[in-house]
């Protein structure tokens, strides 16, 4: 049987391609920086220990980007980009090899 962690990034994925849709609320983006924050936290420091030194870059920089205690403001046309390649980011979690 499949190993059920290994969808858990899906959850940040379709919040993050959930922003797309106009007319959410601001607390949904309150959210969703938590999520993604805590989820690229997450999967940084389990690719620290797999010496993946590169995916601790990239998500470290994620969770940075996406901090909820000091954000980055930008603009909706600035962010839109950024949630799409950081969704696709998480969705190749999904499929990488343990």
């Amino acid at each position: 049987m499949e190993n059920p962690k290994r969808f858990l990034p899906l959850i940040p994925a379709l919040l993050l391609f959930g922003s797309l849709i106009n007319g959410w609320p601001y607390a949904y983006f309150q959210i969703l920086r938590w999520v993604v924050c805590v989820s690229s936290g997450i999967v940084a420091w389990g690719s620290l220990k797999n010496n993946s030194i590169f995916i601790v870059a990239l998500f470290g920089c994620v969770a940075i980007l996406f901090n909820p205690i000091a954000p980055i403001y930008l603009s909706r046309s600035a962010w839109l980009p950024i949630d799409i390649a950081v969704g696709v980011m998480f969705v190749f979690l999904i499929f990488r090899k343990p």
